[in-house]
């Protein structure tokens, strides 16, 4: 009969529970760039609003409080009393 020698059962469960650990990080570094990449939703309300004609271009800028998250972006629809609706995406910045 040969002397066969293996790991030991100590570092066999070490070496497992390493895996099952680094498995465990990288299911959660995957899941949550999926949900920090997807759309967000956000309830925003206006605060004031300001028309700025450049070189016939006009801007309008929306000064907003709510839940949101800097650095993300955004989607939703501006909704004018004529009945006219005006799509938007834009990325949440902290006003400084």
């Amino acid at each position: 009969m040969a002397n066969r020698k293996g790991i030991s059962n100590v570092i066999a469960t070490i070496i497992l529970i390493a895996v099952a650990i680094a498995l465990a990080v990288a299911v959660a570094i995957w899941a949550f760039g999926l949900l920090r990449s997807g759309t967000h939703a956000g309830t925003l309300s206006s605060v004031s609003q300001n028309l700025y004609v450049i070189n016939g271009v006009g801007y309008l800028v929306y000064t907003c409080t709510g839940s949101y998250t800097p650095g993300v972006q955004y989607s939703g629809t501006i909704y004018l009393s004529s009945g006219s609706n005006i799509p938007f995406t834009v990325v949440a910045q902290a006003i400084s």
